[in-house]
């Protein structure tokens, strides 16, 4: 899997994750 493949939905789920995966290890970004 490539990221920026895929759907548009899936692509939002990835970025989604990944903010989420930020907060849970690096704490809240600006």
């Amino acid at each position: 899997y490539k990221f920026g493949m895929g759907t548009p939905e899936q692509r939002e789920e990835v970025k989604r994750r990944a903010e989420e995966w930020a907060k849970t290890h690096l704490g809240d970004v600006p």
